[in-house]
């Protein structure tokens, strides 16, 4: 009982940082998708490369192991204010990368004021993330607030049998 009790306040902080990092980065993709609904304009992106990063990592015994691979493409297109050749990567799925040959040339959503924020595939994407983002902060804020909850009510429970 005094281990659960030593460790429910270091976890609910543990979580809390969490629902906050979460919270903060959908909030920031959900900005994204609002500024690219306000003011995107279609480009054309021409694809030029692509490739797949595999993490690995040690292990004790000397061997690695291969973690999970992230897949990317890389673009150019015009920026739709200057009309300079501009370059950005982007993270897809498997499926999507297998799909898209270097070369060929996609729709490009990009802000207008702000070149750096586009959406190769729509907003669709991003909108679901940031909203997966935010009902993920949502649950780990209530487990926070759990941990706490229950601290409070195993701390209460011992001054009363003292």
């Amino acid at each position: 009982m005094e281990l659960l009790r030593a460790l429910l306040i270091p976890f609910a902080l543990l979580l809390l940082a969490l629902a906050v990092a979460a919270g903060w980065y959908g909030r920031s993709l959900g900005a994204e998708v609002r500024l690219l609904q306000r003011e995107g304009v279609e480009v054309q992106a021409e694809i030029l490369r692509k490739w797949v990063h595999v993490p690995t990592r040690s292990d004790s015994d000397g061997g690695t192991r291969e973690g999970i691979p992230t897949h990317y493409l890389s673009f150019s297109f015009l920026d739709p204010a200057t009309g300079e050749t501009r370059e950005d990567r982007s993270v897809v799925s498997r499926e999507t990368w297998e799909t898209v040959t270097v070369g060929e040339r996609r729709a490009l959503l990009v802000a207008r004021s702000d070149p750096s924020v586009n959406a190769l595939f729509g907003t669709e994407g991003l909108g679901r993330a940031a909203g997966q983002l935010d009902r993920v902060a949502t649950w780990l804020g209530m487990a926070a607030l759990g941990c706490l909850a229950l601290d409070y009510a195993l701390r209460r429970r011992g001054r009363r049998q003292s």
